[in-house]
């Protein structure tokens, strides 16, 4: 892979965080679950039972808001409360059945949108599989690097 020097690479990132936030944005429009709340069911999904208070660092929001997301989710049946096994004064929030059910449909409706506008377009405009694999890889390990950066005391 050929390394492009930073300050010519900054435009062409720059686009990829204003059309992917474009992208996001358009579909949340469309989203039957609120996007704050298939946020919080797609965390329980990748980090399995967690607490509330690392729901909301793991999210970038604050606590009380996390705990008013989960208590609609868990009054719609889409997420389960218990005690947590290792500190008795905390709690642990778990996906139901219902609850990956309704995060599954809501992948599912969003990438038949996404594929119905790739469809949409100029077979020479069409990207391949492979260039949606290759965004997909950047997009996660740029995620990754941002999220580490932020875990990182004394960093952003």
């Amino acid at each position: 892979m050929t390394h492009v020097p930073v300050d010519q690479a900054i435009p062409a990132t720059a686009d990829l965080v204003l059309y992917a936030s474009r992208m996001v944005h358009t579909l949340r429009r469309s989203a039957i679950v609120p996007p704050p709340h298939l946020r919080v069911l797609a965390l329980l999904d990748e980090h399995g039972p967690t607490g509330v208070s690392r729901l909301a660092e793991l999210d970038s929001c604050t606590q009380p808001s996390v705990s008013t997301m989960v208590a609609t989710l868990h009054t719609r049946g889409l997420v389960t409360k218990r005690a947590d096994p290792h500190d008795a004064r905390a709690g642990l929030v778990e996906l139901t059945e219902q609850g990956r059910e309704q995060l599954r449909s809501a992948r599912l409706d969003r990438g038949r949108t996404v594929e119905a506008a790739l469809d949409s377009l100029d077979p020479a405009q069409r990207p391949s599989p492979e260039d949606i694999d290759i965004a997909v890889s950047v997009l996660r390990s740029v995620t990754g690097a941002l999220l580490a950066e932020r875990a990182t005391p004394g960093r952003l």
